[in-house]
C-alpha cells in the first residue's frame, strides 16, 4: 500500500533558498562591523536564525561562504551595451566591480586570495575568466567593425587593462576611484584602437 508520508520523507527536504539568503546576508552585514579574521560561524548562525550545523552543511568553512557572499551580490555574466562605445562598456563594467572590491564584503575576499593563494584558482574560473571572455568577445566585435587595430594581441591588451586595477587592488591594496579608472581606459583605448 501506498505511503504518501513515508515517500516524501525518503526524498529529502528541499534546501530553502529563505534560508541560504539569510545567511549571505548576515555575512555581509557582520563584515560591515568585524574584519574577517574575526567572522564567525557562530555570529552568522545567531544573525541568520540558521543553525551552525545547516550553515556547515552547505558551505565547508567561512571562506566558502564569503565566496558565496560575493557572488551573490556581483553579476558575474557580462551583458556588454551595443549601443554604448567599447570605452563605456569598460568603463561600466570596472566600475561595477570596483564598487564591491572597495567594500567590506569586497576587502574580504581581497585579504582571502592573498592569505590563501590555492583559492585564486576558484576566484578565477567562476568569476574573473567569465568576464575576461565576454570582454575578448567585446574587442573582437570592435576589430570586425574596423574600430580596434587587427594585429592587437587581445590577451596581452586585457592583462594591460585589468591588471591595472587588480594590481592597485590586491597589491597596493588602494581604494580605485573614477579617476583612476576613466585614466587606465583612456590609455588602454589609446593603445589598441584603429586610426
Amino acid at each position: 500500500m501506498h505511503n504518501p508520508s513515508k515517500q516524501d520523507k525518503s526524498v529529502g527536504r528541499p534546501r530553502s533558498e529563505a534560508a541560504k539568503t539569510a545567511i549571505v546576508q548576515a555575512t555581509i552585514s557582520l563584515l560591515d562591523t568585524v574584519p574577517f579574521s574575526n567572522l564567525t560561524i557562530e555570529a552568522i548562525a545567531k544573525q541568520s536564525g540558521v543553525s551552525k550545523a545547516t550553515i556547515y552543511r552547505w558551505w565547508p568553512n567561512k571562506e566558502t561562504l564569503l565566496f558565496a557572499a560575493f557572488l551573490h551580490v556581483t553579476t558575474v555574466d557580462v551583458n556588454f551595451e551595443p549601443a554604448l562605445s567599447i570605452a563605456d562598456n569598460f568603463r561600466q563594467v570596472i566600475g561595477d566591480l570596483v564598487v564591491i572590491l572597495n567594500q567590506p564584503l569586497g576587502r574580504a575576499l581581497i585579504t582571502v586570495l592573498i592569505d590563501q593563494p590555492e583559492r585564486v584558482t576558484a576566484f578565477q574560473t567562476t568569476f574573473f575568466e567569465v568576464k575576461r571572455r565576454a570582454a575578448k568577445q567585446l574587442l573582437t566585435a570592435g576589430q570586425a567593425q574596423h574600430v580596434i587595430k587587427p594585429d592587437i594581441d587581445l590577451d596581452k591588451a586585457l592583462d594591460m587593462l585589468f591588471g591595472a586595477v587588480y594590481l592597485r587592488v590586491f597589491l597596493y591594496t588602494e581604494v580605485v576611484d573614477t579617476d583612476y579608472i576613466d585614466a587606465v581606459i583612456a590609455a588602454f583605448m589609446q593603445g589598441i584602437r584603429q586610426d
